[in-house]
């Protein structure tokens, strides 16, 4: 029995054919994020390489992102969507097998172009937008025993138990999890997946992969998403074709969720394969900070340099680095 992993409830990023594959927010019930097949295919979140402290620091001593002509400024834009890399977006991630990883990076675009996008669209314009969010938090709801599993593994019991109360009062007092009544009851929404666990034991990155139909990747968090799809008990409850079915029915709704990101960075990134690694860099370093610290948290600080262009007192800009450059330099000191 095929094993789907856990939908990313928040990261998913996918670009269109013939420019790219990404994926978005994480959706959490299927391993590593993954909002389902799809959501994973489009994801865009995938992991995160260096350090979350370094990449803080680097924004926070660094100018803000260059203005490019025609490209509105970052501080103009959601804090979750990309700062591109010709912007001075921080790219984290070694790349080893970038030839390999363009080749499976077209295809998922092409998959993203005549199956995802049009979905997306048309679930966009035929469902409202509460009716949508009500939606996603059902299908992110159905990901809290896998977090819960995650927060335990890490030795955090206390959000284990506040995964499992979000789990037990939105699934019935929210009808399903179409409705959060557990964060007007102090149960705040976080995230854990397995490869962020990987992450609190001290395994690192690893290089970057780009994996056929679930898209952007670290190894760790390659592996990190086999487990989660282990520990989802859909896996278990499910016959193959309700458990895919549900699937490619959050991959769609985690699709619309991007759309607007997505087709930002089609239309102003100038090498599509480097903007979207940069912007699951990006992203993923916003989700494993402070050991799965809240999005919005770990949003606030990994952007709090970058988007004002704050410096330490007395100390002078710095150039950003180019990120290939920088990846380059890293590989050469090894």
């Amino acid at each position: 029995m095929a094993v789907l992993p856990r939908s990313p409830a928040r990261n998913l990023p996918q670009l269109r054919a013939p420019l790219a594959g990404f994926h978005p927010r994480r959706p959490r019930g299927f391993p590593n994020g993954l909002a389902a097949l799809a959501a994973l295919l489009l994801a865009a979140l995938a992991p995160g390489q260096a350090g979350f402290a370094a990449a803080a620091e680097s924004a926070g001593e660094s100018d803000a992102p260059a203005p490019v002509a025609g490209v509105p400024p970052p501080e103009r834009r959601p804090a979750d969507w990309p700062v591109l890399p010709r912007e001075g977006g921080v790219d984290g991630y070694d790349d080893p097998l970038e030839g390999v990883n363009r080749v499976f990076f077209y295809a998922n675009g092409a998959l993203d172009y005549v199956f995802f996008d049009p979905l997306a669209r048309v679930y966009r314009f035929a469902t409202p937008a509460p009716a949508r969010q009500a939606v996603g938090r059902a299908f992110t709801n159905l990901a809290e025993p896998v977090v819960a599993v995650n927060h335990l593994l890490q030795g955090d019991f206390t959000r284990s138990a506040r995964s499992v109360g979000r789990f037990l009062v939105n699934g019935v007092a929210g009808v399903a999890g179409l409705f959060d009544v557990a964060t007007g009851l102090g149960l705040a929404a976080d995230d854990a997946d397995f490869g962020q666990t990987l992450r609190r034991y001290g395994v690192g990155d690893g290089f970057y992969l780009v994996l056929p139909v679930f898209g952007p990747s670290t190894a760790r968090d390659a592996l990190g998403f086999g487990v989660d799809g282990l520990l989802d008990p859909r896996t278990h409850l499910l016959a193959d074709v309700p458990r895919l079915s549900l699937a490619l029915g959050e991959g769609v709704v985690r699709r619309e969720e991007v759309i607007g990101p997505v087709d930002f960075l089609v239309e102003h990134a100038a090498d599509h394969y480097e903007a979207v690694r940069a912007w699951t860099y990006q992203r993923r370093q916003r989700e494993i900070a402070d050991g799965c610290a809240r999005a919005g948290e770990a949003s606030a600080r990994v952007t709090k340099g970058a988007e004002a262009g704050r410096r330490r007192p007395g100390e002078a800009a710095r150039p950003r680095p180019d990120s290939r450059t920088t990846r380059a330099a890293r590989r050469s000191r090894r």
